[in-house]
């Protein structure tokens, strides 16, 4: 782990960060389960402490986002914020990527797991992103634009995929 930052509610951590050719990063995350968001644990993961310390990570190495499977937890969850004012952060636990509308569109992208790599990727403009939040609660949102790219970015991340084979 990394360094500990003191924020309002409570103190974050900010997680070591697997690079490229780590094996864990190719690997498929598991769900996670109905019953383990109800209780706010998967395992011995706090999942409330996960997200926390994921949008830490997120912000203090100035990523769009973050899967768990970077931060070594095979898990799938993503974080992002993708705000022009970066303060409007996001997660989702099981996304699932359906419904591409607006044509496909190539782009460059980083990735906090290939430091220092740009790869053009082409991706659909706009998605449906479903899943789950914190507690269970449905996540279904309509991503556009950056926000679509960065979502289908991060779930890749959940199926063992990286930006370096394309």
């Amino acid at each position: 782990m990394g360094q500990e930052l003191v924020l309002v509610g409570g103190t974050v951590k900010n997680l070591r960060i697997l690079a490229f050719p780590d094996p864990f990063l190719f690997l498929r995350a598991r769900e996670v389960l109905a019953e383990e968001l109800a209780l706010g644990h998967a395992g011995d993961v706090d999942l409330k402490e996960l997200v926390g310390d994921m949008l830490a990570t997120m912000y203090l190495n100035r990523g769009a986002g973050l899967a768990a499977p970077q931060v070594g937890v095979g898990l799938r969850l993503f974080v992002a914020d993708t705000s022009p004012r970066v303060n409007s952060p996001f997660h989702v636990f099981n996304p699932v990527i359906s419904e591409p509308r607006g044509g496909m569109e190539t782009d460059l992208e980083g990735c906090l797991s290939v430091p220092g790599t740009k790869v053009a990727v082409e991706r659909p403009r706009s998605v449906l992103v479903t899943g789950m939040y914190l507690g269970g609660k449905l996540a279904e949102f309509r991503a556009n634009g950056t926000m679509a790219r960065v979502c289908q970015h991060e779930a890749d991340h959940l199926d063992g995929v990286l930006i370096v084979p394309r």
